[in-house]
């Protein structure tokens, strides 16, 4: 069948295979470079933000506890207590800031939404006993009476204390949900760049064919057909020449309607030649 076509065809559809073959190169690296740019875009804005955001809220947490403990052992300094309830109240203010702010990240990432929204419950519950016990501990030091501060001792080593341990089981909770929610997306950008690599290195592979398959066949279908023609022609036009001799007509292209035209011109002066009229 490809015999059959002419000779422009012949010329133009490997140089569209090959086109199509290097658009497909193309279009696979800007596939890979356009998702190692979501996923880094996404590791950055979402997993390492989110990331950040729960270790600086345990650390706020953390400041909490322990000026709540610094209190506890230094219950009569009015310049400590002071300074206590102020840093209280703002790593409170900012934990609570941290955690919605996450939480907006987390609902915006559909890899951890689902998982991080339960947690995410759970914290805020133990944060609102937390939170009410921290300031059932405040007004018994502010009281400022031995009975009042045994009271606050217990209840800042006891619920204070487990409220702000099952905080911190969420929290840690969270960050392992993002850190595997990072490797899948890491796992995820491998796999595609590892598949547009090898799409990319078939499509190199099939050009290499198409380009040897030219230079190999083309020859053989345009060129050799062409010279023995042109070489008859050349022995006619000397005056010599085989006039019996026949070029092979295996193709409905140009060559082969060259290599029909010039055996009919062949019978035609065998034909003259045994008649006589021919030239000597």
């Amino acid at each position: 069948m490809f015999k059959n076509l002419s000779l422009r065809v012949k010329l133009i559809a490997p140089l569209i295979l090959m086109s199509a073959v290097i658009l497909l190169l193309v279009a696979g690296g800007m596939r890979s470079v356009s998702t190692s740019e979501d996923i880094a875009r996404d590791l950055g804005s979402r997993y390492l933000s989110g990331i950040s955001l729960l270790l600086e809220a345990d650390r706020d947490l953390y400041q909490v506890a322990l000026a709540e403990r610094s209190w506890l052992a230094f219950p009569d300094d009015p310049a400590r207590t002071a300074v206590f309830v102020k840093e209280i109240a703002e790593n409170r203010e900012q934990s609570a800031t941290r955690i919605d702010k996450f939480a907006r990240i987390a609902a915006e990432t559909p890899a951890i939404a689902a998982a991080s929204a339960d947690i995410l419950a759970r914290y805020r519950e133990h944060r609102r006993t937390w939170e009410a016990a921290g300031d059932r501990l405040g007004k018994l030091l502010a009281q400022g009476d031995e009975a009042a501060r045994v009271q606050a001792r217990a209840l800042g080593f006891g619920e204070v204390e487990a409220s702000f341990k099952d905080m911190r089981e969420q929290i840690n909770l969270l960050t392992e949900i993002v850190e595997k929610g990072a490797e899948a997306a890491e796992a995820e950008a491998a796999a595609t760049i590892h598949r547009d690599s090898l799409i990319g290195q078939v499509s190199a592979a099939v050009g290499i064919v198409i380009a040897l398959a030219v230079a190999l066949l083309l020859p053989g279908m345009v060129v050799r057909p062409i010279a023995r023609l042109k070489a008859q022609l050349e022995a006619i036009a000397a005056g010599g020449g085989d006039l019996t001799a026949r070029l092979p007509e295996d193709s409905r292209d140009e060559v082969g309607q060259m290599a029909g035209s010039f055996n009919r011109l062949q019978v035609s002066l065998e034909l003259n030649d045994a008649a006589g009229i021919l030239p000597e």
